[in-house]
């Protein structure tokens, strides 16, 4: 398919498809292909175009234009609602075209695109203060929505055109060459739910709370299309999509419940592991120990995942902690796991640089360390379990909101 698609009187698509695409991102995967969507709408003062395609697409995407562009007309008007590169990656060559456009985006797309395009153009800045763009017979609403997933995220609303622009909010990785969804049969529409999934966990996923406050930005707009930057444009699926995103955004509250996850060579750190248990047990709070030995970490991921608190414990082996331990770490994030309180602990031999070195990267992430890292050397005494204890103890104080005692 190389020409445009109308979506609505004076409204085309004028995208790619990606069919063959199979990693996105680098840690997506994308079975079912993907699109970059870009929207021409003419007004009879400017022609506008919402967004731009990934820069290795710009031949297919001007081929689309030139087909849908008439004899003399120019692009007006770009409007950028985000600056990922995939969606404005051609906009130095679309620049080159038609010099005199102005780009509309917001603050931080601006001070994005310097960084893309590498070009000067008409810069118009998108502040909560700025006035609908009257472009003839339609105008241009723009809705600022922060971290739909970028900092630089705005909506578009086109109440002539009963249309919302709401670049990668309620996409899809799914390239469909029918353009709009109500062309897609039963299967297809399966798959479809099934690919918005994918696309909105790893994207979307760590701003539920703004995904919200879009769905709610949405709420008070009447409209009937919505054009998304990848996947289907959203005219028959629109209430289904919204209820999908609205269920996965909306979660429950942490569990005031510890998971205490650890690894042990020579049972060593399994004995500091269930000393914590029992303090914790003791202080009242609820936890869980998963031996990662003999438990898969995906368990405990998926514990970690409802639970605010989190103890790691592992011993040192080659001057370092253990695989299982750094999986954890590793699929730890500071906006998805911000309100967690963490604690790390282990035995060692020789240097001991496990504890630190995961704390270290705790550290990083932001977390909520109220106890330092506890590191025994070799078998605990019972002299040092007590102070395992102590520990343990320490840190329930600390979970259960309280002040821990000074030293």
């Amino acid at each position: 398919m190389s020409s445009a698609v109308e979506i609505r009187k004076d409204l085309y698509w004028v995208g790619a498809l990606d069919p063959k695409l199979r990693i996105f991102d680098v840690v997506m995967t994308t079975p079912f292909g993907t699109s970059y969507n870009s929207f021409l709408l003419r007004g009879s003062k400017m022609t506008v175009l919402f967004e731009t395609v990934k820069e290795q697409f710009y031949d297919e995407f001007e081929q689309r234009l030139n087909g849908i562009l008439k004899e003399g007309e120019k692009i007006d008007m770009f409007v950028l609602n985000h600056t990922e590169p995939d969606h404005s990656g051609a906009l130095g060559r679309l620049l080159d075209r038609f010099p005199d456009a102005q780009v509309v985006a917001t603050g931080a797309a601006h001070s994005n695109l310097e960084h893309i395009a590498h070009r000067k153009y008409n810069k118009v800045p998108v502040t909560p203060l700025t006035k609908p763009i009257d472009i003839g017979g339609y105008t241009l609403k723009f809705i600022i929505a922060p971290f739909l997933h970028w900092p630089d995220t705005m909506f578009t609303y086109v109440e002539e055109a009963k249309t919302v622009i709401t670049c990668d909010f309620l996409g899809s990785h799914y390239c469909f060459d029918g353009v709009v969804d109500d062309a897609m049969t039963e299967e297809q529409t399966r798959d479809y739910v099934v690919a918005a999934k994918g696309y909105y966990d790893p994207i979307f996923g760590p701003f539920k709370q703004q995904s919200l406050a879009g769905l709610a930005h949405l709420a008070k707009l009447s409209f009937d299309v919505v054009c998304c930057s990848h996947g289907p444009v959203l005219r028959s699926g629109i209430e289904r999509i919204v209820q999908l995103y609205k269920a996965w955004s909306t979660v429950p509250a942490l569990k005031e419940r510890v998971v205490v996850a650890y690894v042990s060579a020579y049972q060593y750190t399994r004995m500091m592991a269930n000393e914590i248990g029992e303090s914790l047990k003791r202080a009242g709070v609820e936890h869980e120990l998963y031996d990662l030995v003999d438990r898969p970490v995906a368990d405990a991921m998926a514990d970690i995942e409802q639970s605010r608190g989190l103890l790691l414990g592992t011993p040192t082996i080659l001057s370092d902690a253990l695989p299982q331990i750094w999986q954890i770490v590793t699929s730890l994030n500071p906006i998805i796991h911000k309100d967690h309180v963490v604690g790390v602990f282990g035995s060692y031999g020789w240097s001991g640089e496990a504890t630190k070195n995961i704390a270290q990267r705790l550290t990083q992430l932001r977390f909520k360390m109220p106890v330092e890292p506890l590191a025994v050397r070799f078998k605990p005494s019972k002299e040092v379990l007590a102070k395992v204890d102590e520990w343990a103890t320490a840190y329930a104080t600390a979970f259960k909101g309280q002040t821990v005692p000074a030293k």
